[in-house]
């Protein structure tokens, strides 16, 4: 479980700055119209360097595009 006073450092492993391969991806969430709506949250997550996007309604394809993007 996240403990919210630690740093990220805490909770990975120790490896020097030369082993280590770091990715960055920007995740907007919203909710449309309606508000409470069956649609619920929208959003989008970006790969920040290769600009690539994917829009989704489903947090589980989050995880996929995360996913395939790591393990190149």
């Amino acid at each position: 479980m996240w403990d919210e006073g630690a740093t990220p450092r805490q909770y990975a492993p120790e490896m020097s700055d030369t082993e280590r391969v770091e990715a960055l991806y920007v995740i907007r969430l919203w909710r449309e119209a309606g508000g409470e709506s069956s649609e619920g949250w929208r959003g989008y997550v970006e790969h920040v360097v290769s600009k690539q996007r994917l829009y989704f309604s489903d947090l589980t394809d989050v995880i996929e595009f995360i996913r395939l993007r790591c393990e190149n």
